[in-house]
């Protein structure tokens, strides 16, 4: 065997720093296997302690005192181990290189998102993280990529992480310490300097549109009812055990429309940059010319949310009366969005919620930003056809369609009127339904589909040969939107 030769510092040396220096992860705070564990922690004392709360069971029967106490300690140890592993074996980087999360005890994962790839990214402050000063980031990614959560975070990084995220996925070429530089966002509301407030619901506006909302009406109807009904047959506690899951339902209600929508606020949001081309001068309250690359929903009294929402993954809206709310000129708005699916507070995407309760005007400074060419005067809307009185005999006459160069739109409905719009950019499909009702009478309806959300545009009983004719355009309309770039949002 040759001898071998002897090392080579200046060629060890270069092999040093070629050879890439790992990257320091970070951890999430070390307060979140306390704020993570202490609600499964509860919930053990709970379930071991009920029963030995005085009455529940009569003396000397089951095991002793001590028992429960060393059951509830067992579970606070295994769910303060968990906690603790679970924070420890979670790491992330965030850098002007790369986002990557890495998670998993036994089983080890890496995962790593393009900036290009995020779609949202939100900030949620349960209370009890709230109380800690804490908060989660909520990260939702496209092109086949599910989403990651971060728990928890201090709420100061929570708000420039999300900021610099958000401008790395709007295409924007910035820093973390650029990011850092940025005006902070306040405690209360989720805000920064940056952001532009467009529309704030007030409590009052809330308590108003909850008290004359249908679902609050019918369910105080039914709790009288069952109440009148158990006094009149002299029920007794039989008729008390049947009301008490109304009332709680009615609380329930009350809770979720004021405690989770106290203090809605929309900004605008996401970096601003002015458009290219001449510009017309802004009327006075009117929205901004500038593009806004996102919405920015705050809402929330224990548990604040804040919610970011592109622009450009807005796939359609949905405007929502009830009859009283159309005397009061009320609205709900619903929006679809890219990968968010559809619920009013959904746990693993965001809400497709706009606005819970919103004025006219309220609703039309919105609509500037997400559909500006959606407004009545500059889509003619046109009725169905007269054979629907057959099929739709009390709302036939509120059936109406109208389409430009960029949405269409389709409104009706008489106990709750429903106004749906939908870009002919974000149109999938097209299709057209015939009954037997329908065939009889010589008409169709068209129905446009986007991704799945709350917006269902459909519109009903147009003579055959309008619906095939709809139908022949509609892809045309949505191709043609799609190479001009013309999304509907601002």
């Amino acid at each position: 065997m040759p001898p071998s030769e002897p090392a080579d510092p200046d060629r060890a040396a270069d092999s040093a720093e070629i050879s890439p220096t790992p990257k320091a992860t970070e951890r999430p705070h070390p307060l979140t296997p306390l704020v993570r564990g202490w609600v499964l922690l509860f919930a053990g004392v709970i379930a071991f302690g009920q029963d030995w709360l005085p009455g529940r069971r009569p003396p000397g029967e089951g095991p002793p005192w001590w028992w429960v106490l060393v059951a509830i300690g067992g579970v606070a140890l295994l769910v303060g181990l968990a906690s603790i592993l679970t924070w420890y074996f979670t790491r992330f980087v965030i850098d002007d290189e790369e986002l990557r999360i890495e998670t998993g005890f036994l089983n080890r994962s890496s995962k790593r998102i393009g900036f290009s790839r995020i779609q949202s990214v939100d900030v949620i402050q349960p209370f009890a993280a709230r109380l800690f000063g804490l908060s989660e980031l909520r990260i939702e990614a496209g092109g086949g990529d599910s989403g990651v959560t971060l728990r928890y975070l201090k709420r100061d990084k929570s708000y420039r992480l999300r900021d610099y995220l958000l401008s790395r996925a709007h295409g924007h070429h910035t820093t973390v310490a650029e990011s850092d530089a940025r005006p902070r966002a306040s405690i209360l509301e989720d805000l920064s300097s940056a952001d532009r407030v467009l529309v704030r619901i007030q409590p009052p506006q809330l308590i108003i549109g909850l008290l004359t909302s249908l679902e609050f009406l019918i369910s105080v109807l039914v709790l009288l009812a069952f109440m009148v009904t158990a006094w009149r047959f002299g029920w007794g506690l039989a008729g008390l055990g049947a009301i008490v899951p109304f009332a709680m339902g009615v609380f329930g209600l009350v809770s979720r429309r004021v405690l989770t929508q106290f203090n809605y606020t929309l900004a605008e949001t996401g970096g601003v940059r002015p458009p290219s081309g001449p510009q017309p001068t802004q009327a006075p309250g009117s929205a901004s010319p500038h593009r806004a690359t996102g919405l920015r929903i705050t809402r929330g009294l224990t548990n604040l949310t804040s919610q970011s929402v592109p622009l450009d993954r807005v796939q359609g809206v949905r405007i929502r009366q009830s009859w009283l709310w159309r005397r009061l000129k009320l609205h709900r708005v619903d929006i679809s969005v890219l990968g968010y699916g559809e619920g009013d507070n959904n746990e693993r995407h965001g809400s497709t919620m706009l606005f819970p309760v919103a004025t006219t005007e309220q609703v039309r400074i919105a609509m500037a930003y997400l559909l500006p060419d959606a407004q009545d005067e500059s889509v003619v809307l046109q009725p169905v056809s007269p054979r629907a009185v057959w099929l739709r005999p009390l709302t036939f006459r509120t059936l109406r369609w109208g389409a430009n160069d960029r949405v269409a739109i389709s409104e009706g409905g008489l106990l709750v009127f429903v106004r749906d719009t939908v870009p002919h950019a974000k149109t999938q499909s097209v299709r057209v339904t015939q009954g037997p009702l329908q065939r009889r009478l010589g008409m169709a309806s068209v129905h446009i589909d986007t991704t799945p959300g709350p917006v269902a545009l459909s519109i009903p009983h147009l003579p055959s040969e309008a619906a095939r004719e709809v139908l022949n355009l509609q892809l045309p309309l949505a191709a043609d939107a799609r190479r001009r770039g013309l999304t509907g949002a601002r």
